[in-house]
């Protein structure tokens, strides 16, 4: 997926779309290998970290290069069969977070790295209202995070976690049965 169809799809304001296309326009020479970095489950992590002290002067760089990164994973999305609405839903959590900081600081802006890195590694998948996150440990468990957008009415919870049992199920078979935890 090109970037400009993912910032038009997620809905991305106005405003934080030009700041991530003129941080491109001013050139990513150096920032590929920690994208590519991102979209690896293994790796994201340590490049988000780097990104944000790379970056703390810029303000859509981080964005930009999680962004970029998104627009990437979907290839494997549709590899793994993963369904384009599971896809959208979980990376609109770049939209929910620049609009939060405008909410919470009058300005544009993104400071979120440090949990949206999950979305572009498929670590993170918004089902329904909720969002669920497959640990590896001794055992397999389903961290649930509760996104500030999501209902949680009996209804919109109890079908986020039947989607998300039909989901995993057909997609990660190791954590169909796994427990479900949620420490927020």
């Amino acid at each position: 997926m090109t970037l400009s169809k993912l910032l038009r799809r997620i809905g991305l304001p106005e405003e934080a779309a030009e700041g991530v296309l003129k941080f491109i326009e001013r050139g990513m020479e150096g920032f590929e290998p920690l994208v590519a970095d991102l979209t690896h489950p293994l790796k994201a992590e340590r490049a988000e970290r780097e990104l944000e002290e790379r970056l703390r002067e810029e303000k859509w760089g981080e964005l930009t290069c999680l962004l970029l990164a998104a627009a990437g994973a979907h290839e494997e999305y549709v590899r793994l069969g993963i369904p384009e609405k599971v896809y959208m839903d979980t990376m609109r959590c770049f939209t929910r977070f620049v609009k939060e900081h405008r909410a919470l600081t009058g300005e544009w802006g993104f400071d979120r790295g440090w949990w949206a890195w999950r979305a572009a590694c498929l670590r993170l998948f918004r089902i329904g209202a909720l969002e669920y996150e497959p640990i590896l440990g001794e055992k397999r468990v389903l961290s649930l995070h509760i996104p500030s957008d999501a209902s949680l009415e009996l209804e919109a919870c109890r079908s986020s976690h039947e989607e998300a049992r039909a989901f995993f199920t057909a997609q990660f078979p190791a954590y169909a049965r796994a427990p479900v935890m949620c420490s927020s």
